[in-house]
């Protein structure tokens, strides 16, 4: 699940308690390109901006990009390629019901990954769940990959918590999109790297003891930062400014992939955010870790990083 608590951004994917709630529902909607449908307990334009931010990819040119290759499976990057990805992991994008607008005010859901949760939950049960789309279908859960994603509020923020940011912009579809594929990880795994879950941070990281890291070199914080810094690179009218704002969600990301030591996951980070032309681009808490004289810099693990293995399990196949 993926949180902006105040100006910073954290994921921490986890099994919610969950219901329809009492919203009503409208009509459903679908991308006709990947047939990821958004459901009617969205807005008109929460559907409308998130139908056009998969439109907007579909005609971009990406750069081919050996990270996102490798991630990606790809021969050649592009945009139909990623989708292709993006498809096999999200069929239905609904509403998170807990957002509601009396609890946007310091801490607002981005996106979760409702889908794994409920799968997790099936698996302790032995048994396949259900999930119920708003007009829509009744969906078995028996895989990871049954793909209800929740968006929330936050997800139509923009980066770090912008309130007066331009939905619209490319540089906002690009951060939303880069959520979305983060998110659409989540559907992975088997055994140990079930739903590639996260786990805590480690001492002297920014997030320390928060869910909010990843120990493995192709989770979702690699997934959503290396697609983010691809469409940056491809973006054809995105500012100097939101070129910036663009690379420093990327490195937040990037971040939070525990790797030897504290110092080794934030070092990236730092070097570039001296760079920033405008310190008013750097959210305080970056700015903060980034001027100390000293950091903290222990272990995190007695075993390295490396890439987990992605093959979705079943209830029939675990």
């Amino acid at each position: 699940m993926r949180f902006l608590p105040l100006l910073t951004l954290v994921f921490a994917l986890h099994v919610p308690a969950f219901g329809m709630g009492s919203k009503p529902a409208g009509r459903m909607a679908s991308d006709a390109h990947t047939q990821i449908q958004v459901a009617g307990d969205l807005t008109e334009s929460e559907q409308r901006l998130l139908l056009d931010d998969f439109a907007y990819l579909e005609q971009q040119n990406i750069e081919d990009n050996s990270a996102i290759n490798a991630l990606f499976h790809l021969d050649h990057t592009s945009a139909s390629g990623m989708l292709s990805w993006l498809a096999e992991r999200m069929q239905f994008i609904v509403a998170n019901q807990k957002d509601s607008p009396s609890s946007r005010t310091e801490s607002s859901v981005v996106m979760s990954n409702l889908g794994a949760s409920l799968y997790f939950r099936a698996k302790q049960a032995n048994s396949p769940g259900s999930f119920q789309v708003a007009n829509g279908p009744l969906l078995s859960v028996n895989s990871p990959r049954v793909g209800i994603i929740e968006a929330g509020s936050g997800l139509f923020r923009g980066p770090f918590a912008n309130e007066n940011v331009n939905t619209s912009a490319p540089s906002s579809r690009i951060y939303r999109l880069g959520t979305i594929f983060h998110e659409a990880r989540h559907s992975d795994g088997n055994g140990i790297s079930l739903a590639f879950f996260h786990e805590k941070c480690p001492a002297g990281h920014i997030y320390e003891n928060q869910a909010a890291c990843d120990h493995n070199l192709n989770g979702p914080y690699t997934i959503g930062g290396n697609t983010i810094l691809a469409m940056e690179k491809s973006c054809q009218n995105c500012s100097e400014q939101e070129r910036e704002i663009l690379r420093l969600s990327a490195l937040d990301s990037f971040s939070r992939i525990i790797r030897d030591s504290v110092e080794t996951m934030q070092a990236d980070e730092c070097s570039y955010v001296n760079t920033i032309s405008s310190n008013e681009l750097v959210p305080p808490i970056i700015s903060e870790k980034c001027r100390a004289n000293s950091r903290q810099t222990s272990p995190v693990s007695e075993s390295p990083s490396v890439f987990w293995d992605e093959k979705p399990e079943s209830l029939n196949h675990s």
